[in-house]
């Protein structure tokens, strides 16, 4: 409950998750009767801020396989389908996305199931897939940082699809939402770190179409041509970590760099009124 209370902060929510973990291990863990302290071992061991998804995936697969009438069996399928997301096993990951979206009952579960296959179903360059995977996590909730999280998620989508300015519309969708955090106060999606994605240079990706939203959108020149240098920057980090493991991104990472350094503001133009 205090790692979900510590959200926006992962710092705090990793020291908080290795406290719980400490805890559960020193308690057996596993070797107790009844699966509920299992679940939140696995659950643990296989959240964003510890990831021993090797250790994570025999407890969960266990659990599910012998515990389908509890209640929390469909959360045990969206965290063992994140495990195996991360270690590559694909076809295991989308099977247990497949069912955790029969099982989950918790909306804001449900948006995050979604929001992931659809992260799953970008690696396999199944775009149209993930398309209508983001477009119904932003139906199941309206938890800021899942929506914002969601609307990058999409415009990353949209724009591999060639749909530039809608691509545009919802990464700047995402980058006005406000997240309230009490340890830092308002910010936006660009200034949460993304912990959370696979590989984790996608994340320069979407600050880069998010820099050039906020670009077209911009009330002064000068604030225009800093996010536009910000954009620059971005896609030049994608395209350092990506190297040659995303050829077909990286050819849209470069040709947007360039509509970037033309600084040829819209990008993309406007409909007469």
């Amino acid at each position: 409950m205090r790692i979900e209370d510590a959200e926006g902060d992962p710092s705090m929510q990793r020291d908080l998750a290795l406290g719980a973990l400490a805890m559960l291990e020193l308690v057996g863990g596993v070797k107790r009767d009844g699966p509920r302290l299992g679940f939140l071992l696995g659950r643990l061991l296989a959240s964003d801020s510890i990831r021993r998804d090797e250790e994570a995936v025999p407890i969960l697969e266990r659990l599910v396989a012998t515990s389908q009438d509890a209640l929390f069996v469909g959360e045990a399928c969206y965290y063992l389908a994140r495990a195996d997301a991360r270690l590559g096993r694909v076809q295991e990951a989308w099977l247990s996305y497949r069912r955790a979206l029969d099982l989950v009952w918790d909306p804001d579960l449900l948006a995050l199931t979604y929001l992931y296959r659809g992260e799953l179903e970008m690696r396999l360059h199944h775009l149209a897939d993930a398309k209508e995977s983001f477009r119904a996590a932003l139906a199941q909730t309206t938890k800021s940082e899942t929506v914002a999280r969601s609307y990058l998620a999409l415009a990353a989508a949209l724009e591999r699809l060639g749909d530039l300015p809608s691509a545009l519309e919802a990464a700047a969708t995402a980058a006005q939402i406000p997240l309230h955090s009490d340890v830092h106060g308002d910010r936006s999606i660009l200034d949460v770190p993304a912990a959370d994605l696979e590989p984790s240079y996608e994340a320069y990706y979407r600050v880069a179409l998010a820099r050039m939203a906020l670009a077209d959108r911009s009330d002064s020149p000068d604030a225009a041509h800093e996010h536009v240098a910000e954009a620059i920057d971005a896609w030049n980090d994608y395209l350092g970590a990506a190297g040659s493991v995303a050829p077909s991104w990286s050819a849209h990472a470069i040709r947007l760099r360039e509509a970037c350094r033309r600084g040829s503001l819209p990008f993309v133009p406007r409909p007469t009124p």
